[in-house]
């Protein structure tokens, strides 16, 4: 027996007998922790700081706990090995220690070779009584899982909401469900010993007699088996019986057990099917929609009637077959098509296509055609199913829309385009006004006119390098647009632009007014918060926090004057912002902080 890592709680109040018999128990390989007193070995025993093997307990530990009441405390919360160790052999002694452990007694003094021997017996009794507890516990388990199994399986039986039935070796029923009974109308005493084959009707009797009966006995299974059963009352119920039968040596049938599953409402509902499926047939032909499926396994295309009207074949001249549909295909086309219900069926991918078909007469029709393939277990294609329909007359539709918004397109970039030349136009004829008077206020009314022609002439240049003509990026035209406003000013105080736009698109609706207002307190910012000043800086930002929208235009200038009241305010540029902040019902504020602030609240 091996000994390496085991570990003992040696437990001697002795100082001088503990270190002779730790020392000797170490040269025979133990690891020994000692202690001198019960209460530390209960102690260190129960902290389980480190994993204790065995406890070599000494019965007389000096003042306190002895060790037998030490061993007691111990057991009472772990399961260990304990043997006692003591210079005591009287019988009343060893048989107290008896009833407490049963490891061991070992007299002091016996020897390292009848203590070692004890220890190691000591480790194969315990190892044998935890393998015989587990053993015990497994066996207890066992025995319980099996009865509850049996229990389970009684009450499951006799109780499932499913017909159930168990039979002989003659084939006469033994046990039925009380589901069985409820179903089929009948007492249990009506049924018991009789054979299953008595409540069949004729031809399923027949069929189990012959077929199923002989096969079961030899196999002990059968599986999904349709029957007709008849009820105490004469009605007739359609099933599916499955089967399984445990045999003996012999190859008698011990236990059986059949489920029985009513599928009168499947038939039912099979015979509904059908008549769906031609009530469908139907409601294709009057869609004018025809359909075909090819059967992979067997290779065998069928077609409905329609078509042959969509393809201009022949009903009796053209079978139905790949070979016949491909004679179909304008010759570009004939490829590609195939390629693409290959490439369908491979990747279980839609195959959605439009191809061009060409009739006998040299007409080319435009076909769309729709399928979906179905696949076994293994992933292996079986069928597909397919619809073809005629859509000449909307694509011709649909090119003569698209000619249509191309027309319309163009001619709206052509407006566009002369209404930003006349824009231009005005705003050139206002630079010449203002290069021609000599009078400064007049001057500076023709200019900032200018300015918000150009905020327009920048909306326009947007426009027309935009496709879409009803929303814009708010970054690009407010961005243009500061800089345009920025260099009209050059030559003045040397403003730094930062400006923090967000990526939106806004509608043109909302955005053209939003660049006016961004122009005049721009403009503002310029003309009147820089008068005495070389430099400064102007932030712009835009932003969105859910559904609202804040354009605010700081700068660092000098400030409002000390009676500025935005409500009284005469200017024409803040009069404008003011409807035009009204117009995207938004609101406007201005204040000083350390420079002007201008900020625009409204909601998309």
């Amino acid at each position: 027996m091996t000994i390496e890592n085991k570990t003992i709680l040696l437990v001697e109040d002795d100082a001088i007998i503990a270190m002779d018999e730790k020392r000797q128990l170490e040269r025979k390989g133990y690891s020994v922790i000692l202690v001198g007193s019960g209460e530390k070995a209960v102690s260190t025993a129960l902290k389980q700081e480190v994993a204790i093997d065995l406890i070599l307990m000494d019965i007389d530990l000096g003042r306190g706990m002895d060790g037998t009441e030490a061993a007691e405390q111990i057991l009472n919360k772990v399961d260990i090995p304990i043997v006692f160790l003591s210079s005591h052999n009287e019988p009343e002694v060893v048989e107290k220690t008896e009833k407490i452990t049963s490891y061991g007694y070992v007299v002091k003094n016996s020897g390292i070779v009848v203590l070692d021997a004890s220890l190691k017996m000591a480790f194969k009794l315990f190892d044998s009584n935890r393998k015989l507890h587990r053993e015990l516990i497994e066996r207890q388990q066992a025995e319980k899982a099996v009865r509850r199994s049996e229990e389970r399986y009684r009450t499951i039986y006799n109780n499932s909401p499913v017909m159930l039935h168990s039979i002989g070796q003659n084939g006469q029923l033994i046990s039925v469900s009380d589901c069985w009974l409820d179903r089929l109308g009948y007492k249990r005493s009506e049924v018991i010993g009789r054979k299953t084959t008595d409540f069949l009707t004729d031809e399923s009797r027949k069929y189990a007699e012959e077929v199923v009966l002989p096969e079961y006995f030899a196999t002990g299974i059968c599986t999904d088996i349709p029957y007709q059963i008849v009820k105490k009352n004469g009605e007739v119920m359609d099933i599916l019986l499955s089967a399984i039968a445990e045999k003996d040596q012999k190859g008698n049938i011990k236990r059986s057990l059949a489920v029985l599953t009513d599928i009168t409402k499947r038939k039912q509902a099979e015979k509904a099917l059908k008549k769906h499926q031609k009530n469908l047939k139907l409601a294709l032909k009057t869609a004018k929609l025809a359909h075909w499926e090819l059967d992979l396994v067997k290779n065998k295309l069928y077609w409905s009637d329609e078509i042959y009207e969509i393809f201009g074949l022949d009903p009796i001249d053209d079978t139905a077959s790949y070979e016949t549909f491909l004679r179909t295909l304008h010759p570009d086309d004939a490829d590609w098509v195939g390629e693409a219900y290959l490439d369908s069926v491979k990747n279980k991918t839609q195959y959605d296509i439009v191809h061009r078909t060409v009739l006998r007469d040299g007409t080319i029709k435009n076909t769309h055609e729709t399928c979906y393939t179905e696949y076994d277990q293994d992933n292996t294609p079986l069928y597909s199913y397919g619809v073809a329909r005629d859509i000449t007359e909307t694509k011709q539709a649909e090119d003569q829309i698209k000619n249509l918004l191309k027309e319309k397109e163009t001619l709206l970039r052509e407006v566009h385009h002369r209404i930003k030349n006349n824009i231009a136009s005005i705003g050139s004829l206002l630079s010449l006004q203002a290069n021609s008077t000599e009078n400064d206020d007049a001057k500076a009314v023709i200019q900032e006119a200018i300015n918000r022609v150009h905020s327009m002439q920048v909306l326009y240049e947007k426009l027309l390098m935009t496709k879409d003509y009803h929303e814009l990026s708010v970054k690009d035209y407010l961005s243009d647009l500061a800089v345009a406003v920025e260099r009209l000013f050059i030559g003045k105080a040397a403003i730094e632009l930062n400006i923090e736009i967000e990526e939106y698109t806004l509608d043109t609706k909302t955005l053209f007014p939003l660049g006016l207002i961004l122009s005049e307190l721009l403009t503002n910012s310029m003309k009147h918060g820089f008068r005495e000043l070389e430099s400064g800086i102007i932030n712009i930002i835009f932003s969105q926090q859910g559904n609202e929208i804040t354009l605010a235009v700081k700068d660092n200038g000098c400030g409002l004057p000390d009676d500025f009241d935005l409500n009284s305010s005469p200017g024409f540029g803040l009069t404008l912002v003011n409807l035009l902040v009204e117009q995207i019902c938004g609101s406007f504020s201005i204040d000083d902080d350390n420079g002007a602030r201008s900020i625009v609240k409204f909601e998309l």
